[in-house]
């Protein structure tokens, strides 16, 4: 057996071209720590929602569970253990496990206001999330059917802002659409990290 018959994980990954995908479904499942789960996760979480955005027309008049459930269908095509109202402190809109006791737990809310979604980071914090090593991320699933998400977020964090007054915000160097929370979790104590990720459904064409 030469050498170049030895390759590392990260080239088989790479072997996979360009099907991101299968690129994920595989460093998923050779995740050793929480940090390379958690990355996992939302590189799923941002694959799918790019999807999902180019086939708004077909999306944009789907309820709030419909959404959900397609997404959830999604991550488990690609290998994760995905569930939707599992039992977790409530029910929780979504739920991903892992190895080592790794939980992850989202909350999906179309902006309709945002007292509601006020209402699902609150769910996600203080009902569902337990805060401990491990378990200490989640993540809001913003489904955006009006125009400007641009504004739609900055708007939400301005409301989290006014309604949290020990939280720090910042905006995803990657997508500056995406906010990063972080605070103190009411149960564990521990800093609680949250995702806040808009999907862009809406859809006006003016062709016609």
């Amino acid at each position: 057996m030469s050498d170049r018959d030895q390759y590392t994980l990260r080239e088989i990954e790479l072997s996979f071209s360009k099907n991101d995908a299968m690129r994920i479904a595989f460093a998923n499942q050779w995740a050793k720590t929480h940090a390379d789960r958690l990355k996992q996760v939302e590189r799923a979480i941002d694959l799918i929602i790019s999807e999902y955005q180019k086939t708004r027309q077909h999306r944009h008049m789907r309820n709030e569970d419909g959404l959900t459930i397609d997404f959830i269908l999604s991550l488990r095509l690609m290998g994760f253990e995905a569930s939707h109202d599992k039992d977790i402190g409530g029910h929780c809109d979504i739920a991903i496990e892992n190895a080592d006791n790794f939980l992850w737990l989202g909350e999906a809310k179309i902006a309709t206001g945002y007292d509601w979604l006020l209402q699902g980071f609150n769910q996600l914090v203080t009902r569902y999330s337990p805060g401990t090593p491990g378990q200490d991320t989640g993540g809001m699933l913003i489904y955006c059917k009006q125009q400007n998400v641009r504004l739609v977020m900055e708007r939400w964090e301005a409301c989290l802002r006014s309604s949290f007054a020990n939280i720090d915000l910042r905006r995803c160097s990657a997508n500056p659409l995406i906010i990063l929370t972080e605070h103190e979790h009411p149960v564990s104590g521990l800093p609680y990290k949250v995702r806040h990720t808009p999907m862009a459904l809406f859809f006006d064409p003016q062709d016609k």
